[in-house]
């Protein structure tokens, strides 16, 4: 198994560094930074959405 020493070291880190910060940009740091449009999108999302009430009587 190859040891990495210097650069070689540092590209890797830097990388895997790198990747996880692309995959958690847009689900952690956006909506922090620009919550107006995530504020928006849930308005939008619970209009449309109609809850269950466990204790409305059914007539069916």
């Amino acid at each position: 198994m190859a040891v990495l020493k210097g650069w070689r070291y540092a590209a890797l880190i830097g990388g895997l560094f790198g990747a996880i910060a692309i995959t958690v940009y847009p689900i952690i740091i956006d909506p922090m930074l620009n919550p107006d449009k995530y504020k928006r999108v849930q308005e939008v999302a619970k209009a449309q959405m109609k809850q269950y009430d466990p204790h409305e009587r059914r007539t069916s």
